[in-house]
């Protein structure tokens, strides 16, 4: 029989999870459990990953500031300096350069206009931006198809949706951030590194993705 893949987005893989360290803390096996929960926090967060690994922590005696450090740790181990590009605005003539952004957190997502489930996500990241509009946080798509360029602005237009339209190619894309589907998502701390890829987000994950800004800010 083939093997069940579960839906990488799916909430059932923190049930899974949760069972597996469920299971390793019964068997005597705490530092298992809590690291499995550390790295799985780490890369995608929710509240009830943070609840159970709060739980687990307690018995090994770390408190809360040991398990953020050992979270900080994680992210720190797997960061990567993003490339440092300049691209053409929609807006006008002028061009973005993402190392002045520097000492902000950037939610950077890959889209064309065409694409479907690009549409059906900016809903969920306009909600979650929402809540951050006084903080520093710069919402930019980079638009990897430019034979779609036209349709740009009317869908900006439109949706009223936030994010800074930047002109792109699948190319450029591919090259320098590894993107080969869309919608394709990284989210950028204030030193220009990477701390979060590979994740999307929709209604039953959008605390996710606040957590995810949160950490950053």
């Amino acid at each position: 029989m083939a093997q069940l893949k579960l839906p990488r987005f799916n909430y059932i893989n923190d049930f899974i999870t949760i069972k597996k360290s469920s299971i390793q803390v019964k068997a005597g096996n705490i530092k298992i459990a809590y690291d499995s929960l550390v790295v799985k926090f780490a890369k995608l967060p929710t509240d009830q990953l943070y609840t159970e690994l709060e739980s687990v922590g307690k018995k090994i005696g770390n408190n809360e500031g040991q398990l953020l450090n050992d979270i900080q740790a994680i992210r720190n181990g797997t960061a990567v300096p993003a490339y440092s590009f300049e691209l053409g605005l929609y807006t006008g003539k002028n061009k973005l350069n993402l190392n002045d952004l520097k000492g902000k957190v950037v939610l950077l997502t890959f889209w064309f206009p065409g694409c479907g489930p690009c549409r059906a996500e900016f809903p969920h990241f306009q909600a979650v931006i929402n809540k951050f509009k006084a903080k520093d946080v710069v919402y930019l798509g980079v638009n990897i198809i430019p034979a779609q360029d036209p349709y740009v602005l009317p869908f900006m237009r439109n949706t009223k949706y936030s994010f800074i339209p930047l002109r792109g190619t699948a190319e450029f894309a591919q090259k320098y951030f590894g993107v080969i589907d869309e919608p394709e998502n990284f989210l950028i701390d204030k030193n220009g590194k990477i701390i979060f890829k590979n994740f999307r987000i929709d209604n039953s994950n959008q605390r996710s993705l606040e957590l995810m800004i949160s950490s950053l800010l």
